[in-house]
């Protein structure tokens, strides 16, 4: 069984202990390993392999960043990383994004990485420069932080469709600090509700399969 799964269905079966309620977890979980149904992946979330900075590749499309910004095959958090970075243009946000894809409508997830500002410059340190964005909407601001010293950052959303688009923006609200980006994943938020969800999915699935 997916260890997420594994882990979201144990957590339940603490919270609702009577016998009923955690066979139906269980069983629940079991169909949903059988169809591959928790399948929601970040793609090169570790930066292993090579994203461009202004195309889309292995995952990930970069968006406005300049020869200072990019991927970096080395220095991360470990290994590679990605240099979000536009030297200062205020009309626009340098950013990298990916569809995050097989989500389930109503289900939590929570999306978690790390980030540091690596370069040098004249803007402020102490506001937000740093964005995440679902389907176009803000959910996380950070600011840039010790310089060269990775910080880790969470947020969650509810699926409003099976896919969504997650957007890593740096240098917003005018501010001219570089952010860099690794270990980026989508977690599981086990709710009951959200398991229900995955319930009727992986029953569902079962039965077309038959």
């Amino acid at each position: 069984m997916d260890t997420r799964l594994c882990r979201a269905a144990r957590t339940l079966c603490v919270v609702n202990r009577t016998p009923r309620r955690c066979a139906f977890i269980m069983a629940a979980s079991l169909a949903l390993a059988a169809t591959g149904a928790l399948s929601q992946t970040i793609t090169n979330g570790t930066f292993d392999l090579e994203v461009p900075r202004t195309s889309f590749g292995n995952g990930w499309t970069g968006l406005s960043n300049d020869g200072a910004g990019g991927w970096r095959s080395s220095g991360g958090n470990p290994g590679g990383f990605f240099i979000i970075n536009d030297n200062g243009a205020c009309d626009r946000d340098p950013s990298i994004s990916q569809i995050v894809t097989d989500l389930v409508v109503g289900q939590v997830y929570e999306i978690s990485g790390d980030y540091a500002r690596l370069i040098v410059n004249s803007a402020p340190s102490g506001g937000a420069s740093f964005a995440a964005d679902i389907d176009g909407v803000q959910l996380f601001t950070g600011t840039a932080g010790t310089l060269q010293a990775w910080r880790p950052f969470a947020f969650v959303f509810t699926a409003t469709a099976d896919t969504a688009t997650l957007r890593l923006r740096s240098e917003i609200n005018g501010t001219d600090n570089d952010v860099a980006v690794d270990n980026i994943a989508i977690t599981l938020v086990p709710t009951p509700a959200g398991l229900g969800l995955f319930a009727a999915a992986g029953f569902g699935a079962l039965r077309r399969r038959r």
